[in-house]
């Protein structure tokens, strides 16, 4: 393996919560699905911490511990909350650190597992965005994941 042409592709594959489904009341059965965002952490931890990564797809992941944060349930499990993390900025920060390296986000959720929109998820990594000014076409914010992840990836590789 060329370690000098690695990328991350971290994936959720916990369904996300319809964007209307309403919290449990005490003592009834929970409706919700639980997040699974620590592949998609992992990638842009991985890609933070090691410089050979040439690129970075994350799919399903949060849209930053803040987002975790607004409302009075969470749906997130315990590995996925890395202690002091908030201390040190969010995952917008995160992801600007990445640039120039490609970056792909698609399906973020919230702390509910509810999908983000797209002009939400824009607003919330606004740092990154502006970090990638200077490389047009290397950071992407999707709604909904896409079909054309792996050719993505090896687009980014060359």
């Amino acid at each position: 393996m060329d370690g000098a042409r690695a990328a991350l592709w971290g994936e959720s594959f916990a369904p996300p919560n319809p964007e209307a489904f309403t919290d449990p009341l005490i003592g009834e059965e929970a409706p919700a699905a639980q997040s699974e965002p620590l592949g998609g952490l992992l990638a842009l931890l991985g890609g933070l911490y090691e410089e050979d990564v040439r690129a970075c797809l994350a799919r399903g992941t949060l849209a930053g511990y803040a987002a975790v944060l607004r409302d009075r349930y969470c749906y997130v499990p315990h590995d996925a909350v890395v202690p002091g993390a908030l201390t040190a900025g969010d995952l917008d920060q995160v992801a600007a650190a990445l640039a120039p390296r490609p970056l792909r986000l698609e399906g973020l959720v919230d702390g509910r597992n509810v999908r983000m929109r797209s002009e939400e998820s824009r607003e919330r990594f606004a740092v990154a965005r502006d970090a990638y000014l200077r490389t047009p076409g290397r950071f992407e914010i999707n709604e909904q994941p896409t079909p054309d992840a792996p050719g993505w990836l090896v687009e980014a590789l060359r």
